[in-house]
């Protein structure tokens, strides 16, 4: 027979668990909207600089560019 103390514990400890990660996700999510908004601009960063850089290569005369 089932001791109603332990499943009673048992129960208390997964409901607890499930709180803990409830709270965890919570306290996650603006983090990872944070992170998300950084790598974005870092993103935009990178294009101007790809950008200007094929700006850069498509403005030098073609014998210029395989000269190097």
């Amino acid at each position: 027979m089932l001791d109603m103390q332990v499943l009673e514990e048992a129960f208390s400890e997964v409901m607890g668990a499930i709180n803990d990660l409830s709270t965890y996700r919570q306290d996650a999510l603006p983090r990872l909207d944070e992170q998300i908004d950084r790598l974005a601009a870092l993103s935009q960063q990178g294009k101007a600089s790809i950008e200007r850089l094929q700006e850069g290569s498509e403005s030098q005369p073609k014998d210029d560019r395989t000269s190097s």
